[in-house]
């Protein structure tokens, strides 16, 4: 609605031309590729688009984009539905010298993704702000990226997560390798001609900084019969200089204080090319017979009791070195008529190396 466009040639016959378009929408948009069902979205909304062209220079910005209702099939058993997504100030620039295109932020919320009618994961809301990219040089910039209350469970045993397996990625995959096959003789004879023009063309990136916010992570361990449940929560992630470019170090940091008693604090720096690692690492954990169970089918005893915290220091470059010292208390391992089989106060090991 409320459309407005104006052009004109000027004597060097160039192409002067601007248009307004207040807003647009469309509803129930389906997208398939042949017989493929990609995406479906319940509705889509645009407002406040103005479009400048002056002098072979293209200058769009756009206010906002909404999409609400998002589903897409991933599998014959998997899907992924997302509530809402919405873009804020979108803009594109280009000339003979640049072509730039960037928004304001990118919010997601409410992602869900389902297998045979189980949650597998789930992210409350993802924000992502000031995203720049330059086509000519393919790089992208952000600056912020948040991620809100992910979830995600799933089994594990010798076939590996029943999460990857219930997601029928599998028959996707065995169509891939035959793809990949057949391409790889092309790939090859091309490999030396486009050599020297893929750093030119190389995909960059540049994130200044990535949190995961609250996460939950629960994993049920199938194990010699056992069930045993590990929950990973209340979990915070950190990662600050995050780029394409492997020899400048990022930074990352890990906080967890989960509903089992596990604390952990990480805080690393590291730098991929070369590979040059240096973190600190502080946990406690105060409820060690959760451990006892992978124990179980091989002793007929139980830990009543047990707690430990360490302390350690990480380097790796050409070797690892390490600084540690654990301390472990309250150790009480009973039989299986709940007699005493060992028990001590507290065993302090420091040094460690």
């Amino acid at each position: 609605s409320d459309i407005s466009l104006l052009a004109n040639l000027n004597e060097k016959s160039e192409l002067n031309a601007t248009g307004k378009l207040k807003s647009i929408g469309t509803n129930a948009l389906k997208i398939d590729e042949a017989d493929r069902n990609l995406a479906n979205l319940k509705d889509i909304n645009a407002s406040n688009l103005n479009l400048n062209l002056v002098n072979n220079k293209t200058a769009l910005t756009l206010e906002k984009i909404a999409l609400n209702g998002i589903n897409a099939p991933l599998s014959k058993s998997a899907s992924a539905n997302v509530a809402s997504a919405g873009v804020t100030n979108t803009s594109f620039t280009m000339d003979g010298n640049k072509s730039l295109a960037s928004l304001d932020e990118l919010n997601i919320k409410n992602i869900e993704l389902k297998a045979k009618n189980k949650d597998i994961a789930s992210v409350a809301d993802v924000a992502i702000k000031s995203i720049s990219f330059d086509i000519l040089k393919m790089a992208l910039g952000v600056e912020n990226v948040s991620i809100n209350r992910a979830k995600f469970s799933s089994e594990l045993s010798d076939n590996g997560l029943s999460a990857v397996n219930e997601l029928g990625f599998g028959e996707q995959s065995t169509k891939a390798t035959k793809a990949a096959k057949h391409t790889k003789k092309v790939e090859k004879k091309a490999e030396n001609k486009s050599a020297s023009k893929s750093k030119e063309n190389e995909f960059k990136f540049d994130v200044k900084n990535i949190s995961v916010n609250n996460a939950d992570i629960a994993l049920t361990h199938l194990f010699e019969g056992e069930k045993i449940a590990h929950k990973f929560d209340n979990l915070f992630v950190k990662v600050a200089n995050l780029s394409s470019d492997f020899s400048k170090p990022f930074v990352a940091k890990v906080a967890m204080k989960s509903s089992q008693k596990l604390n952990l604090d990480v805080e690393s720096k590291i730098k991929i090319e070369p590979l040059d690692m240096s973190a600190k690492i502080k946990l406690n954990d105060t409820n060690l017979p959760k451990y006892f169970a992978y124990a179980k089918p091989f002793l007929e005893a139980s830990l009543a009791s047990g707690q430990m915290s360490a302390d350690a220091q990480l380097h790796y470059a050409k070797d690892i070195k390490v600084d540690a010292k654990v301390s472990i208390k309250d150790i009480r391992l009973n039989g299986k008529k709940a007699e005493k089989l060992i028990a001590f106060k507290s065993l302090d090991l420091e040094k460690i190396s």
